[in-house]
């Protein structure tokens, strides 16, 4: 945690013309530059043709878990909550998306399902960083793709707390 000090020093500076200090929670997923690369499901939609690894339901909530560290490593450098990158294809809207989302377990298929990953992100997040600290989401609800997210989709209606 060596890089804490530098981050309140940028909070700091940020809190002194009345802003408040949010940082973004992302990973790339299927789009990743590091082997292996992973995502919901093995999908053949990278521009070089890489396989994805498939998530295990145990991987999942180890990657549940580094969302929830790291936002307690924003919070002990005093950003006044996180946001997750749910959005331009990264690893949370794969899991939105029926185009990266092939599951059919509890996080596959039916749109409820496919939310469970962002839930359970939240879940997390609040269970080390508290239930009031603010968790925001930025959400891609268009996938421009045929088979992707279309707005009709329900999406921007779904509300992904308790």
């Amino acid at each position: 945690m060596v890089f804490v000090p530098g981050l309140s020093r940028l909070v700091e500076e940020i809190h002194k013309y009345g802003s408040l200090a949010f940082v973004e929670l992302t990973h790339p997923g299927l789009f990743g530059k590091e082997l292996p690369v992973i995502a919901p499901s093995v999908v053949d939609i990278r521009p070089d043709s890489t396989k994805p690894h498939s998530l295990t339901s145990e991987e999942i909530e180890e990657v549940a878990l580094k969302f929830a560290k790291a936002a307690l490593i924003a919070k002990s450098a005093g950003f006044d909550g996180v946001e997750i990158e749910a959005a331009h294809g990264l690893l949370v809207n794969q899991f939105l998306s029926p185009i990266a989302n092939k599951r059919t377990d509890e996080y596959g298929g039916a749109l409820e399902n496919r939310t469970r990953f962002a839930k359970l992100l939240i879940d997390k997040i609040k269970e080390f960083c508290g239930q009031d600290y603010p968790v925001t989401a930025r959400v891609g609800v268009v996938d421009y793709v045929d088979g992707g997210i279309k707005p009709e989709s329900q999406l921007m209606h779904f509300e992904l707390t308790k």
